[in-house]
């Protein structure tokens, strides 16, 4: 492994570790050479399990898109699993989204994500704005490909808080869903193979993505599951309110 390498698994063993266990590392092992030494096989062994290997969450440079038309409205799930949410497209048009998930809604998340928290299987929402004079409808594979590669796979993405997705693979499924396999880092700088179905419907200037991932070695058992909260996903235009225009 090359000293580049090296110096960032330890940058990140650092950050992964709370001060307090730090310290206590630190204290137990010494400064000396061995002691620096034997402090970093002790990091590794608290960031390498197999959760860490495998599951994934993004990090605080996400940026996912999502305006809410009224920001004071908490997102709620109903007991059947339906998410639903106003909001709002690049152009400012607003829009009603929703759609049916089988694990729960993160509270957390500042955008709209529900995951199973026991599991490796997500659904989450970017909101991506159409380059001038372009529709949906009309966009040829390559093209949604290469939007999805500068956004979802960006390095501002979900899936580049730890480097930017490699070997992306992307095939359309039908007229509005798509299926994609790539490879991310995890926070142990570890690669995961991850597949996902990306379905996605336009209003006003904006592409609504309904992004729902699994490991690849999940993705054959699991893509029935993941197909149908894809098919359940709805973007419309809201209807125009007098009470909300004033």
């Amino acid at each position: 492994m090359g000293r580049v390498m090296r110096k960032v698994m330890a940058n990140t063993a650092l950050l992964l570790v709370t001060p307090s266990a730090s310290f206590e590392l630190l204290t137990r092992h010494g400064t000396g050479t061995s002691g620096r030494r034997n402090f970093m096989v002790s990091i590794a062994g608290l960031i390498s399990t197999p959760s860490t290997v495998e599951a994934f969450d993004g990090g605080e440079q996400e940026s996912l898109g999502v305006v809410f038309r009224d920001s004071e409205i908490e997102l709620t799930q109903s007991s059947r699993g339906s998410v639903s949410a106003e909001v709002v497209a690049p152009d400012g048009t607003a829009a009603l989204l929703s759609f049916e998930a089988p694990y729960p809604l993160l509270k957390t998340t500042s955008g709209i994500e529900a995951r199973d928290l026991g599991g490796f299987e997500s659904s989450f929402v970017q909101v991506v704005e159409l380059p001038k004079g372009t529709m949906l409808d009309s966009m040829k594979p390559n093209d949604f490909g290469r939007l999805v590669q500068a956004t979802v796979m960006g390095s501002r993405g979900k899936f580049g808080a730890y480097g930017v997705p490699s070997d992306v693979k992307l095939a359309r499924v039908n007229a509005n869903l798509y299926k994609c396999k790539f490879t991310v880092l995890t926070p142990a700088m570890v690669e995961s193979d991850r597949s996902a179905l990306i379905a996605a419907r336009q209003v006003g200037t904006g592409i609504f993505l309904l992004i729902s991932t699994t490991t690849s070695a999940r993705f054959k058992k699991q893509e029935g599951l993941l197909r149908s909260v894809s098919d359940s996903f709805s973007v419309v235009r809201a209807p125009d309110s007098a009470l909300r225009k004033k």
